[in-house]
């Protein structure tokens, strides 16, 4: 699980190794008024799968070091506080 706080137009990354399998990820924040996007890349930098509150990708068993990027998209000047909890099966 990770949390930080962002800013509108901040962005934080967060990288998860993992052996193969399927990489699930949810995230939830504070403000509602803050829109948030969550895009997760893989081990060659490639965009795999993106998602507001969650998503899910299935490695076909290629293992390596994910990164997951959480971006506070706001138009207006919002503060969000976020939760972001990542399993893989």
């Amino acid at each position: 699980t990770f949390t930080g706080t962002l800013l509108k137009g901040q962005t934080a990354s967060h990288e998860v190794y993992v052996s193969g399998g399927v990489i699930k990820a949810a995230m939830s924040w504070t403000n509602s008024k803050a829109k948030m996007t969550l895009v997760l890349y893989g081990p060659t930098g490639i965009k795999l799968a993106s998602g507001t509150t969650a998503l899910s990708y299935d490695t076909k068993g290629a293992a390596g070091t994910y990164r997951l990027v959480v971006t506070n998209t706001s138009k207006q000047a919002q503060t969000a506080t976020y939760t972001l909890s990542v399993t893989h099966l």
